[in-house]
């Protein structure tokens, strides 16, 4: 479903694939999740055979990293009515393997993934901040910079918002 929403134009807008993905994290690993997103998956090729697109008149490609503003996705509409539509975002790759493949073959990851069971408090203390650092951007930087100039060129895109917010402790910005 990401791939084909790098499409040219993009058979679909950032506000849907932000609903879908709550899909993936309300539904994980449930059948009607599979059948709703294989659904979508041959609706959007069917729309780009047909040359539908997600954002009729699409002039401007973005990126969006990060969270959206689950707080106002008005945002998004803003930056549609002037054309623009976020046709990739490395957030939504979190979500499935692709990421997930570039990422664990860094070596900073490794390092990352790896925990012990703590045998006293100062081990214990020491892997409470691994965990927590691990949800920083510093220690996987090199890694999320690559990541990002992957998916820019890839999707052809002329710009980018990096969104910072501090939301779902899950996600390792």
């Amino acid at each position: 479903v990401l791939d084909l929403a790098m499409a040219k134009p993009s058979p679909i807008t950032i506000r849907s694939l932000f609903t879908f993905e709550n899909t993936v994290i309300s539904l994980a690993c449930k059948p009607e999740t599979t059948e709703v997103l294989s659904s979508l998956k041959d609706e959007l090729i069917d729309r780009i055979k047909k040359g539908i697109e997600g954002l009729p008149g699409e002039r401007i490609r973005l990126l969006w990293d990060c969270q959206p503003p689950w707080y106002d996705l008005n945002l998004f509409r803003y930056f549609e009515s002037k054309g623009a539509n976020f046709v990739v975002s490395p957030y939504l790759g979190e979500f499935g393997g692709r990421h997930w493949a570039r990422y664990c073959n860094e070596e900073t990851g490794r390092w990352l993934r790896s925990r012990t069971i703590p045998t006293n408090l100062e081990e214990g203390l020491w892997e409470i901040a691994r965990f927590h650092t691990s949800r920083h951007p510093r220690p996987r930087l090199p890694a999320l910079v690559r990541e990002v100039i992957e998916l820019a060129k890839e999707a052809k895109v002329d710009g980018a918002v990096l969104h910072y917010v501090r939301g779902c402790k899950y996600v390792p910005y």
